[in-house]
């Protein structure tokens, strides 16, 4: 079960107690450009292929929100709440998310050109196919697996496995053997993951 399915399962029990039956506003192909909704409560929107450029949502709750294709060029999203949000295949150029919750997020195939993403939290996002071009972010594939780390959390993923940049340089090898690595693709992980090492050291 994904966090969003969890998330859905408590807010129907809290729903029935309370009588609140909001299930998120459809808001799919909208052209919302410029809007300000700073704050906004969006949790479950469907957003899907919107026109979002320059929006302003700064503070909104989007969790398990379908921005899916959306185009979300220079949107301001700091300090939103994107937990487990589908962005798949959207366009987030230019877009400003610092200190976002982008946990659980799929990212997948997403553009995120020159986006701002300083001190937003990445864990057990999903990334694969997306262009992550100027975005501060570490990506490589050594192997089978997709991975990418951020510099401003030390979190490295490497395919479903996310963890901190330590916890990787002590447990690669074993990760690697527990997943059933072949010893080359582990030396190959475990050079990459020094190397970040030395790219970006603890401060």
């Amino acid at each position: 079960m994904d966090w969003c399915e969890t998330k859905r399962i408590l807010e129907n029990i809290t729903s029935r107690e309370f009588g609140d039956e909001s299930n998120g506003a459809d808001l799919s192909g909208a052209d919302l450009s410029g809007a300000g909704l700073s704050g906004a409560q969006l949790s479950w929107a469907d957003m899907n292929n919107a026109k979002l450029v320059g929006i302003n949502m700064i503070g909104a709750d989007l969790s398990c929100a379908d921005l899916s294709g959306a185009d979300l060029r220079n949107a301001y999203l700091s300090d939103a709440n994107m937990r487990g949000a589908d962005l798949s295949g959207a366009d987030l150029s230019n877009a400003y998310l610092k200190n976002a919750d982008l946990r659980d997020a799929d990212l997948g195939g997403a553009y995120l050109g020159g986006v701002y993403l300083d001190d937003s939290d990445l864990r057990d996002a999903d990334l694969s196919g997306a262009d992550l071009s100027g975005t501060g972010l570490f990506s490589f594939s050594a192997g089978k697996h997709f991975a990418f780390y951020a510099p401003w959390q030390r979190y490295l993923k490497v395919g479903c496995i996310g963890e901190s940049l330590d916890w990787w340089l002590e447990n690669y090898e074993a990760t690697g053997i527990e997943n059933w690595y072949t010893p080359e693709e582990i030396r190959r992980y475990g050079a990459v993951v020094r190397l970040i090492a030395e790219l970006y050291p603890a401060k």
